[in-house]
C-alpha cells in the first residue's frame, strides 16, 4: 500500500486525478473487516489555481475521498492533522472549514456505500502542537514540501454518535497502552492510491501488513548527509514492507489519517495514525503518529466537550 498524503502532492497531480489530494495504499489487497475505519469525504468545491494564478473551481469534484480516520469513541474520530488543510504548490496551507467535509462510517466500498453507511457532520480539533514544515525547508524529506513535521493529529467530533449495534460494520478501536517493538507486524487500511505515477484509486478498502522499524533507522533512510534530523526520535512509528516479488508496500496519496493497527493484549489495537511517506520509494519507511504520545490530549479533549469521560 502506497500512501502519500494530501500535503505531499502538487495541485497539478490534483488536476490530473480529478479529486482533492489524499493518501492511498500501494501493493495492498482488499481489506478484511475493519469496522473502526471511517472516511473523511470532501463536500465543498475544490480550490485550484491555473497557470496565471487565477482561481479554478470544480464543483463536479465535490463529495470526493479526502482522508481516512479511526473511530475511537461513538462520536469521535482520530485522524491526521494535515487532513484539515488544503495545500497547493507555492501557497501556504489553508485550514479547511468544518462544513467542507463529512465523516462516513460502516462502508468498505466508497462508491457503493450501501444501507449500513452512516454520514455525520463534524467539528474538528487540531492538535495544539501540530505544525508543518515550511516549503523549501532543509527539514523536509527530499522531494517533499510542507510535510507534517510534528504532532500530525486531529480529533473529529461527530454531530451525533454512531450506532454500535452491529460491530461487524461499525466499532470503536481501543488504543495501545504500550509501544509495539520494532519488527512487530502492523496493518494499514485505506482507500489511497494503488499505483504511481498514475493515480489509480480503489473503491474497495485496501489493507497491507508492514513491519515496524526503529526511528533511528527510519531517519537514516531520509536524512540528508549533514542535514537536520527528519524523523523524530519519539512520537512517531515507522513501518515498511515488501511483496514476495520485492516491490515496496507503502502508503500513498489518500491513505492519510487512517489506522496503523497491531495485535497486542489479545486484540487489535490502534497504534498509529498514517502521516506521511515517500509513496513507494525503495527502502524508505512510512511514518505514522504514535497514539501513545497524545492519549492525554485525546482524553482531555473528549472530556471537555462531553463533560464526562466517554
Amino acid at each position: 500500500m502506497h500512501r502519500a498524503f494530501i500535503v505531499l502532492l502538487t495541485s497539478i497531480i490534483a488536476l490530473l486525478s480529478g479529486a482533492p489530494a489524499t493518501a492511498q495504499i500501494l501493493n495492498g489487497i482488499d481489506a478484511d473487516p475493519a469496522p473502526w475505519q471511517v472516511q473523511l469525504r470532501f463536500t465543498g468545491t475544490l480550490r485550484l489555481v491555473d497557470g496565471n494564478g487565477q482561481p479554478i473551481t470544480r464543483p463536479e469534484w465535490s463529495r470526493r475521498h479526502l482522508c481516512g480516520g479511526t473511530l475511537i469513541a461513538p462520536r469521535w474520530v482520530l485522524t491526521a492533522g494535515h487532513c484539515l488543510f488544503d495545500k497547493q504548490e507555492g501557497q501556504p496551507p489553508r485550514r479547511r472549514a468544518d462544513i467542507e467535509f463529512v465523516v462516513r462510517a460502516g462502508l468498505t466500498d466508497i462508491e457503493q456505500p450501501g444501507p449500513t453507511m452512516h454520514e455525520r457532520r463534524v467539528r474538528s480539533v487540531l492538535h495544539p502542537d501540530y505544525r508543518h514544515s515550511l516549503q523549501g525547508s532543509a527539514q523536509n524529506p527530499p522531494g517533499l514540501d510542507n510535510f507534517p513535521a510534528h504532532r500530525d493529529f486531529a480529533l473529529i467530533e461527530l454531530d451525533h454518535p454512531l450506532p454500535l449495534d452491529d460491530p461487524a460494520r461499525i466499532a470503536v478501536s481501543p488504543m495501545v497502552a504500550k509501544k509495539p517493538k520494532a519488527g512487530h507486524v502492523a496493518r494499514v487500511t485505506g482507500w489511497g492510491q494503488l499505483t504511481r505515477p498514475d493515480p489509480l484509486k480503489p473503491a474497495a478498502l485496501q489493507q497491507a501488513d508492514l513491519h515496524l522499524v526503529g526511528t533511528t533507522i527510519c531517519n537514516g533512510r531520509y536524512q540528508r548527509p549533514g542535514g537536520p534530523r527528519i524523523v523524530p526520535r519519539s512520537g512517531v512509528l515507522c513501518a515498511e514492507g515488501l511483496t514476495s516479488a520485492g516491490e515496496p508496500i507503502d502508503i500513498c496519496k489518500g491513505d492519510s489519517g487512517g489506522p496503523l493497527a497491531v495485535t497486542l493484549g489479545g486484540g487489535v489495537r490502534l497504534a498509529g495514525v498514517v502521516s506521511w511517506a515517500s509513496c513507494g520509494d525503495p527502502g524508505k519507511p512510512s511514518v505514522h503518529g504514535d497514539v501513545r504520545a497524545i492519549r492525554a490530549w485525546i482524553e482531555e479533549t473528549i472530556d471537555l466537550a462531553s463533560g464526562q469521560p466517554e
